[in-house]
């Protein structure tokens, strides 16, 4: 990630994403905390969809996307153990409200945002990267969500379902 003024640095380049071996693949699984399957087919986020993830903090909830957020959105990160602490901006996110309460909490951070067809069937849209006060949404909180299929294209890598449910 780049840290600075979107004026003087390319925020396009900025995904908050992360990719690591598994030393045993046969201690974890693709489930979702025993409540679905992660989907290994990915859709367009767009304004008006709902959406569910299943977080560290939160665990299971529903959302509604608000809005494409317009300009660079701003992030403030801190990593004392890495000596980091600024501002880094992003491109191409989006603002989800809860259906009923807060879409996510601290520590949901990364959550697979995934929405449910027509069919039935689930697609991979986006992940959470933070959350704002915000009076008007459900719990008092907004949600960010940096869609999935430009990370996953930069990192040349699909998702994974089936594996260990």
């Amino acid at each position: 990630m780049l840290m600075g003024d979107p004026t003087v640095v390319n925020s396009q380049q900025n995904q908050d994403a992360a990719v690591f071996r598994i030393a045993d693949d046969g201690r974890v699984s693709s489930m979702q905390q025993g409540f679905y399957d992660s989907p290994s087919t990915t859709i367009a986020l767009a304004p008006g969809m709902e959406v569910e993830k299943v977080g560290r903090t939160s665990g299971r909830t529903q959302g509604r996307v608000i809005s494409r957020v317009i300009g660079p959105a701003d992030i403030t990160y801190s990593a004392p153990q890495y000596n980091f602490n600024g501002v880094v901006y992003f491109d191409n996110m989006y603002w989800v409200h809860g259906i009923g309460d807060r879409f996510s909490e601290g520590g949901d951070s990364g959550s697979l945002v995934v929405h449910t067809d027509a069919t039935g069937q689930r697609h991979a849209v986006g992940i959470v990267v933070a959350g704002a006060v915000d009076s008007s949404a459900p719990g008092g909180k907004i949600s960010m969500i940096m869609p999935i299929m430009p990370i996953l294209a930069l990192l040349g890598m699909d998702l994974v379902s089936g594996h260990n449910v």
